[in-house]
């Protein structure tokens, strides 16, 4: 399983919808509205999934990522660990 952000730009969007209920525990929202997800698939194949690619739930960056630094909430730590962060 790969770890991925899904930054929104541009707007309004349903991804706020779209992702818990998809993904349940495996989506976390962060502060300012970027999600991580953990997802068998590509970027592409996320993005599609959502319906970004064809813009029906709104623009977003959808990023894959497996290296990661920084200062978060401990429930971040925890569900990027839980999900399959190294």
């Amino acid at each position: 399983m790969s770890t991925f952000i899904i930054v929104p730009v541009g707007g309004a969007t349903n991804i706020d919808q779209i992702l818990p209920q998809k993904f349940g525990n495996k989506a976390l929202r962060l502060p300012n509205g970027e999600w991580l997800v953990a997802y068998d698939g590509t970027s592409r194949q996320l993005s599609d999934d959502i319906g970004i690619s064809e813009s029906p739930s709104g623009s977003a960056i959808v990023l894959n990522f497996s290296a990661y630094w920084g200062r978060a909430g401990k429930d971040v730590w925890e569900w990027i660990a839980a999900n399959g962060g190294a």
